[in-house]
């Protein structure tokens, strides 16, 4: 019995812009010639000229990834940054962004509420504060808690959150982190203006010592 003879594809071939090159290349380098050969030289001429001038434009036209990507974000921005501050390239990336600290915890997590903090969504304070945590402690007569599990290398912070006046009244993240390391006096207005004022104090009495001090 005869075997049935392939159906030729309809579908046209597609070459590369190297494949292109390369056919170009071989048409060009062969002994002979004739009529047709130059022809489809020339063909492949036009269509890699063609080729080459809608990639041009196409590049033009595209917006590159990263091309130029500075790092700049809410998330990498340090406010006791001169650098940052400034709007200056930090000179041991050569990027504008801050360069952002890793988590040392492999989680943190709100298990009460179900959430976990995600690194690349936070900012550097955010993770510096977290970073600053080295044993578990308590705030607000023991309603917050901060667990250091040292087996899962996780923290997990529990803040009351049930109730609508919990969910209510409960602080930014930044807020609950430095009352829980620091106490109610670090997020206390009043009592972070007095500090404010005697660091001033400080400033200006190390200021005058300089200035007395002979060269």
């Amino acid at each position: 019995m005869p075997k049935e003879m392939p159906v030729p594809s309809s579908e046209p071939i597609a070459l590369t812009f190297e494949q292109l090159k390369e056919l170009l290349s071989t048409a060009q380098a062969a002994k002979t010639s004739s009529p047709e050969l130059e022809v489809a030289i020339a063909g492949l001429k036009a269509t890699m000229e063609a080729t080459d001038k809608l990639q041009t434009e196409v590049g033009r036209t595209v917006r590159k990834s990263n091309a130029t990507n500075q790092n700049i974000s809410v998330f990498s921005y340090k406010a006791d940054c001169e650098f940052c501050v400034e709007k200056k390239p930090h000179p041991d990336t050569e990027l504008m962004g801050h360069p952002v600290p890793p988590l040392k915890f492999s989680v943190v997590e709100f298990p009460d509420k179900g959430w976990k903090v995600w690194p690349d969504q936070s900012s550097i304070t955010e993770i510096d504060l977290m970073n600053a945590f080295t044993k578990s402690v308590t705030a607000r007569n023991g309603d917050w808690k901060a667990t250091i599990d040292h087996n899962a290398n996780a923290l997990l912070i529990q803040v009351p959150y049930r109730q609508i006046d919990d969910r209510t009244n409960t602080p930014p993240f930044t807020q609950v982190l430095m009352e829980l390391l620091h106490g109610a006096a670090s997020v206390d207005p009043m009592s972070l203006h007095d500090q404010v004022q005697a660091l001033q104090k400080q400033i200006a009495e190390l200021k005058a010592q300089r200035e007395v001090v002979p060269a």
